[in-house]
């Protein structure tokens, strides 16, 4: 037989109002984890009275925007997703492999009572750079399964992350930290003067110099690399864009810092650190 790792339950009232989610568990759903989710899910819509937007329901049936009216008419709970008994790990002290199983589930819990798009997680996407490559999306979104589709920075639809070649993306590794939004900055030559980069991909002046807001004054540039060129959407006029990255080593007193910077427009921003 089969496990399910995931379902789906919607209610409806008698007034004809539906609310509808999905729910996640590995390694497998138990009656009473299905009872505990239902019961979530239930308190969550009497809870969010007048709290819920139009397009919670992941059915596309009409979505309840105030309590419950009347009675409940129907529970629905479908199975969506399974495995194999037995397909999860256990630890050495038989517990199954699932990395924050009490994280997900107080999340899960705080999802039921605010709404799926109240509780968000980071994840990774296709794209060219950190920026394009970060993302949030609901919580309730399962990650687990690289077989899931996965949004592109160009909103569109693949069936495996990795699957684009993506030419001119960023290479490893990867930055600790992703600015959203960029931090403006001005990157100097030696005598001062602004650094630009050609439509080539040569810099000129050779960079000395990093002006950025996290300094109280210019930070020494002791290294760097690049600049690559990255030309996106080119056969759309409106959305063409084309901007140079480049990776800067600076110092700043006792402090080294790396950086990934973007040339867009004739602007330097600091769109990455380095830990």
């Amino acid at each position: 037989g089969l496990a399910a790792t995931r379902i789906g339950i919607s209610f409806a009232n008698e007034a004809g109002e539906v609310q509808s989610r999905l729910w996640e568990h590995a390694p497998a759903f138990s009656v009473d984890l299905v009872l505990q989710r239902l019961r979530w899910q239930l308190e969550g819509w009497v809870t969010r009275s007048g709290q819920l937007r139009g397009h919670g329901s992941t059915s596309g049936e009409p979505v309840a925007e105030s309590p419950p009216g009347g009675g409940i008419t129907y529970v629905r709970v479908t199975v969506e997703d399974t495995a194999i008994p037995g397909a999860w790990a256990t630890s050495l002290w038989g517990e199954a492999a699932w990395p924050g199983e009490r994280v997900r589930q107080a999340l899960d819990r705080l999802a039921g009572l605010l709404g799926t798009d109240a509780v968000l997680e980071g994840y990774i996407r296709e794209g060219r750079t950190p920026v394009e490559r970060s993302g949030f999306r609901p919580f309730h979104v399962p990650s687990a399964d690289p077989r899931r589709s996965h949004l592109s920075a160009d909103g569109q639809r693949s069936d495996q992350m990795g699957s684009a070649p993506w030419p001119g993306h960023h290479l490893p590794p990867a930055p600790a930290l992703v600015h959203i939004p960029a931090i403006p900055a001005k990157l100097l030559g030696g005598d001062r003067q602004p650094v630009v980069v050609n439509g080539r991909g040569h810099l000129n002046p050779v960079p000395a110099w990093l002006v950025t807001p996290a300094f109280r004054e210019p930070a020494c540039v002791e290294g760097w690399a690049g600049p690559w060129l990255v030309d996106q959407r080119w056969w759309l006029e409106m959305m063409h864009d084309r901007q140079a990255m480049l990776q800067v080593l600076v110092r700043s007193r006792r402090e080294e810092i790396a950086y990934l910077l973007s040339f867009h427009r004739g602007s330097w921003s600091i769109h990455a650190t380095y830990d």
